[in-house]
């Protein structure tokens, strides 16, 4: 697979140098010049298979590796938690760091990857691979037909994700809109839903370090593969300025195709943590209370008929602390109330 950068000059690259490398000569961010396609059968056959057997497969088509399910049989499959309303939590935490970080770390290093940034294309890699993973999952176990579109909801921060959802659904994933969360750092909020935001990286710092990102690096990536040369241009030349950069209303409609940005106030998750656990019978951790808060605002005005995925980056038990306070608990023997709040949410739902 060859690959280009956002520079967007006639210079292509192997995959491999995608894997050591952090940028182009031209300072550029690694992109794929064709995507590979799953349709019909082929789609379907894919996700047929075993969670990491899937994930395996998806990567194997971007790198020059032939990873296999079984390279992955010491991970855990991330869980799937089906809760009310047509949502279900997909949390993507390593068990041990309770954060997403540690997983996509571990599945660059398989892919003999070095590169440690979610700027790199590694990291995007392996979360479209991971995206194909999931659906893959609820469509086994019966939440979804195979081939029904699903919204997508997630936390904006630098942009990773919601960019693997953008060339996932282009692979042929059936994912309807995605919605990527901000927290007051509205960047992506602005440039989508505005047309126009200043690229001078200023960060707002709030709890939630993992929103806290002033201009999202995946940005680039998204302006350049679907705007093209002259965008892209006028981006980088932006941001390397720290100045404000605009899209035409057919660029915006564009670039916004298939994205609905909400923006959540991080003071909210503190009264959503108790409300959803009543509600949803699910404890969520603030950063993921916050997209479960996006994902209300957007159903508020697009109805609740699409089920929803909701991906979960932080562990409840990493934010300990803060979620019992949120629950008006004692912060005493932490991990054993946190697990025992878990226990009896996931009793009430199979309950119901």
């Amino acid at each position: 697979m060859l690959y280009v950068t956002t520079r967007m000059n006639s210079a292509t690259y192997t995959a491999q140098a995608t894997l050591e490398r952090a940028t182009g000569p031209d300072g550029g961010l690694f992109c794929p010049l064709a995507l590979p396609e799953y349709r019909g059968e082929a789609l379907y056959a894919l996700l047929r298979r075993d969670f990491w057997d899937c994930t395996a497969e998806v990567l194997n088509q971007f790198f020059p590796v032939r990873l296999k399910g079984e390279d992955f049989r010491e991970l855990e499959i991330p869980a799937t938690v089906f809760i009310r309303h047509k949502i279900a939590v997909a949390e993507l935490w390593d068990r041990r760091s309770g954060g997403f970080g540690g997983l996509q770390s571990t599945l660059c290093a398989k892919l003999g990857s070095p590169l440690r940034s979610r700027g790199n294309w590694p990291y995007v890699a392996v979360n479209v691979a991971l995206l194909f993973g999931v659906y893959g999952a609820v469509c086994r176990a019966g939440w979804v037909r195979m081939g029904e579109p699903v919204h997508l909801a997630l936390a904006c921060g630098e942009f990773t994700m919601p960019l693997a959802a953008w060339y996932a659904r282009r692979m042929g994933l059936p994912l309807g809109t995605v919605i990527p969360v901000c927290n007051e750092n509205g960047v992506t909020w602005e440039l989508l839903h505005r047309g126009e935001a200043r690229l001078d990286g200023a960060v707002t710092k709030t709890a939630l370090p993992l929103l806290d990102v002033g201009l999202p690096c995946n940005l680039e990536r998204l302006v350049a593969q679907s705007l093209g040369p002259q965008a892209a241009e006028d981006y980088i030349a932006a941001r390397t300025r720290g100045r404000s950069f605009s899209l035409n209303p057919e660029q915006q409609a564009t670039a916004r195709e298939g994205f609905s940005v909400s923006v959540t106030g991080t003071a909210r998750a503190g009264a959503l943590i108790p409300r959803i656990y009543k509600t949803s019978d699910y404890l969520l951790s603030p950063c993921t209370a916050l997209v479960y808060a996006g994902l209300m605002d957007f159903r508020s005005l697009e109805g609740e008929g699409t089920p929803t995925i909701l991906l979960a980056e932080e562990s409840p038990l990493k934010w300990g602390e803060d979620v019992l306070k949120a629950l008006g608990l004692p912060t005493e023997n932490l991990t054993a109330r946190i697990g025992q709040l878990q226990a009896q949410a996931a009793a009430r739902r199979k309950v119901d």
